[in-house]
């Protein structure tokens, strides 16, 4: 990821939280580890530079009406400036990007319309639908498996559960819920996991509602021994095959 795009990602996360007055320790410490994770040795600089556009007054005399708040124009204008820097990127990267922001937004878990407003520019500039942008939300902001159950989504649980939409295998052993959506305009999935156990991702740890890429050759390992693979979750959406059992004898419910 090359500075332009840090540097315009990190701008909307500041821009997101001008609203709350500032950064919390929480915002900061998501930031904190997204740069790490990217391995970038300026991370101060560009802590500086979150906290500083955080930090920024607005003048409250200009203000555009985004639903039950209000946004000073110059941050609506520098909203969609700032989207456009993402221009260069494929359509995949953008989708991940979107998928960031939201999970930067639920750090809080407080979801007002000002956000929603950023959001709504960041995936219209980045050509998002609006159903992949509600699948998305829906992902990132909710937990359990009743609000999680869209046609796009495959769910693990111990809890017993009926889905309408989503494809769900119960995994007795488990302690919270293994989500994957997939996005079909680019062909990604992306996982997370809401709980409290050391479920694996290729060797790496899952942080507790954090979002990662699930990509082929993928596999979860939970701490039980049953392991879901990239292969088996990707069957179901793929080829459309869901009466694929998998590898260690899970059966998948669905709706007909």
């Amino acid at each position: 990821m090359n500075k332009i795009v840090i540097e315009a990602l990190i701008q909307l996360f500041a821009l997101i939280v001008k609203q709350d007055k500032g950064i919390s320790s929480a915002e900061r410490a998501y930031v904190e580890c997204f740069l790490d994770h990217l391995g970038h040795g300026t991370a101060r600089e560009y802590l500086q530079l979150l906290e500083k556009i955080a930090a920024e007054v607005d003048d409250p005399a200009e203000e555009v009406e985004t639903g039950k708040k209000l946004m000073p124009v110059k941050t609506a204008v520098r909203v969609l400036a700032t989207c456009k820097k993402f221009s260069k990127m494929t359509s995949e990267q953008k989708v991940v990007m979107l998928m960031r922001i939201f999970e930067f937004v639920n750090v809080e878990r407080s979801f007002t319309q000002y956000k929603r407003y950023i959001l709504n520019d960041c995936a219209t500039v980045f050509g998002v639908s609006k159903e992949e942008f509600q699948s998305i939300e829906t992902f990132v902001l909710k937990d359990a498996p009743s609000e999680l159950d869209l046609q796009n989504i495959f769910l693990a649980s111990h809890e017993k559960f009926e889905p309408k939409n989503a494809v769900f295998v119960e995994m007795s052993e488990l302690q919270g819920i293994i989500a994957i959506l997939y996005v079909p305009s680019v062909d990604l999935f992306f996982l997370k996991y809401t709980g409290n156990e050391t479920v694996l991702l290729n060797g790496i740890v899952l942080k507790n509602r954090r979002v990662y890429l699930f990509v082929s050759g993928s596999k979860v390992y939970i701490p039980s021994g049953n392991t879901v693979y990239y292969s088996n979750v990707m069957s179901h959406f793929l080829a459309n095959d869901h009466n694929t059992e998998f590898s260690n004898g899970w059966k998948t419910k669905f709706s007909k």
